[in-house]
C-alpha cells in the first residue's frame, strides 16, 4: 500500500535508496566471476535496488537448487571451488572482519586477502598487521559425528615469515549455565587459551612451493576437552602476523582413526 501511494504521488517525498552490497545468487550455488570480474549466476547483481521510476517483473523461480554432484559430498568445508553451506569465508584484521562476497576480498588494513581462483581459494597475508582467515557459520554438532580429523589439501605459495596457528571456534549449548570454570572466551576457542592452537609454521615451511600437499589434524588437537567438540561455529581459523600465502582446493572433516598425533 505504501509503495502504491508513493508511486502515485507526482513528487514522492522519498526514493528507494538501498542497494545490494553483493550479488544475490539465482540458485543455491554461489555466483561465479570471469577473468574480468563479471558476475554470472546472479538473480540480482551487486548494486541492484528498487526505484519508483522503474519496475521489474520477476518470472517464476525454479525450485531446482542446481547443486552439482561434486558439491553434494558430505563433510566438506571447501570443495570444487566453493565454500560448502552452511559455511562462509571471512577475513579479518584488528579493525574489522569482512565476509567474502566477491571474487576477492581484502581486510580494511590490507592484512589478509582471500581470492577465488579456478578451483581453489588463495589466501595471502601482507605482514602489515595480524590477520585471520576463517570458515564459519551456523554452529553444528560434532558430538554424534564419526569425523575425527580436519584434512587440508593445500599448495604453498610463499613461506610464512611468522607463526601460523590453526584453531577452531565453538559455542556453548543453548541454555547451558556457566560453571565459572571457563570464561566465555575460552568456550569460544574450544577450551584453548588465546594464541593456542596447532602450530602449522613448520608444516608450511617444509612444504615445496607450488606443489599440492595434504595435512590431517585430529580434532582433539583443536580442542582442550577429550574427543570431538560439541558445537562448532568455525571449523577452521588460521592466524598469522607475517607475510605468508597458501591456496586450498579441498578442506573437509574426515574419518581416519589412524591419525592420532598433532603436526609438529
Amino acid at each position: 500500500m505504501l509503495f502504491k501511494q508513493l508511486a502515485g504521488t507526482k513528487t514522492p517525498a522519498h526514493e528507494f535508496t538501498g542497494r545490494l552490497s553483493f550479488s544475490w545468487p539465482a540458485t543455491a550455488m554461489p555466483v561465479a566471476f570471469d577473468a574480468d570480474g563479471k558476475v554470472h549466476g546472479a538473480l540480482f547483481p551487486r548494486g541492484y535496488g528498487l526505484s519508483l521510476a522503474q519496475s521489474q517483473e520477476l518470472g517464476q523461480l525454479s525450485e531446482d537448487p542446481k547443486i552439482p554432484a561434486a558439491l553434494r559430498e558430505k563433510d566438506t568445508l571447501f570443495h570444487a571451488g566453493h565454500v560448502t553451506a552452511p559455511w562462509s569465508i571471512y577475513v579479518s584484521d584488528p579493525v574489522a572482519e569482512v565476509r567474502l562476497t566477491m571474487q576477492s576480498q581484502t581486510t580494511p588494513q590490507s592484512a589478509v586477502t582471500a581470492e577465488l581462483a579456478s578451483q581453489a581459494i588463495n589466501v595471502r597475508w601482507s605482514g602489515s598487521h595480524p590477520g585471520q582467515f576463517r570458515i564459519g557459520g551456523r554452529e553444528v554438532s560434532l558430538s554424534a559425528s564419526a569425523s575425527q580429523a580436519l584434512r587440508l589439501h593445500y599448495r604453498l605459495e610463499d613461506d610464512p615469515k611468522q607463526r601460523v596457528i590453526l584453531s577452531m571456534r565453538c559455542e556453548a549449548p543453548a541454555g547451558a549455565a556457566n560453571s565459572g570454570t571457563e570464561s566465555a572466551a575460552a568456550v569460544q576457542r574450544c577450551g584453548l587459551a588465546e594464541g593456542q592452537g596447532v602450530d602449522l609454521t613448520g608444516t608450511f615451511r617444509s612444504a615445496k612451493k607450488g606443489v599440492w600437499a595434504t595435512v590431517t589434524i585430529p580434532l582433539s588437537c583443536l580442542a582442550r576437552s577429550e574427543g570431538v567438540p560439541n558445537l562448532v561455529s568455525s571449523p577452521l581459523v588460521l592466524d598469522s602476523s607475517g607475510e605468508f600465502a597458501v591456496s586450498f582446493d579441498d578442506i573437509r572433516w574426515v574419518r581416519d582413526p589412524t591419525v592420532s598425533s598433532c603436526p609438529r
